[in-house]
């Protein structure tokens, strides 16, 4: 299917060769150049095929990581075991409103937690963790919720563990 000159199918391929099939850790490989285009046309008639006997892909190319290696590292740090939970409070978080402000109940903001929550939010960001019974991470911290790891999030803390990464 053409558009503005070019394919349907050459242009997911390029995205995907541009970082949009890159891991956690940049690397594009066929797999994953298959999976994105394959998600992306959705119920189009128009589908892919991919054959392969392979025992492991290879990095076709290597773009900028969506999360800093180092902070994907601290996966194990942050969560001594994969299901374990991050207990947040108002502390974690730096923004405030002024009835929080003025609460003597609420602490202020911890600059080492505020560190800590930063990495936290990206993990969330790539899908690593979630807030547990709150719809965001600021809510998770001002209402003294959880914060956990996804099954991704898992994955990536074994991958962590077995120094894989």
């Amino acid at each position: 299917m053409e558009e503005n000159g070019s394919g349907l199918f050459t242009g997911l391929l390029i995205d995907a060769l541009n970082g949009a099939a890159a891991n956690l850790v940049g690397d594009v490989t066929p797999g994953s150049i298959y999976a994105h285009i394959d998600q992306s046309l959705g119920p189009w008639v128009q589908r892919p095929f991919f054959k392969t006997n392979v025992k492991r892909f290879v990095s076709l190319r290597k773009t900028l990581p969506p999360i800093e290696i180092a902070d994907l590292r601290k996966i194990k740090t942050h969560f001594p075991t994969p299901y374990y939970q991050i207990q947040l409070d108002p502390a974690y978080e730096r923004e405030r409103s002024t009835d929080q402000l003025n609460n003597p109940a609420v602490p202020p903001p911890d600059p080492a937690k505020n560190a800590v929550f930063d990495t936290l939010q990206a993990y969330v960001k790539v899908n690593l963790a979630r807030p547990v019974g709150a719809p965001h991470m600021w809510h998770a911290a001002m209402g003294w919720k959880h914060c956990e790891l996804t099954p991704l999030g898992r994955h990536y803390w074994n991958l962590v563990a077995k120094k894989l990464i």
